[in-house]
């Protein structure tokens, strides 16, 4: 029923094709990755304190 009553825009993306399964929108989306901890350190830094 909810299909038809509010469908949702599709995603075409590198991995994923298919309807957005996004329900609702997050308030605290801060980009492209926003699950990475912000004081986390990249591979290349963590490389560099051993060089």
């Amino acid at each position: 029923r909810a299909v038809i009553e509010r469908p949702r825009p599709f995603v075409e993306a590198k991995h994923y094709f298919g309807p957005d399964r996004r329900r609702k929108q997050d308030e605290y989306y801060s980009g492209q990755e926003r699950r990475k901890d912000p004081d986390e350190q990249s591979q290349g830094d963590i490389d560099a304190m051993f060089d």
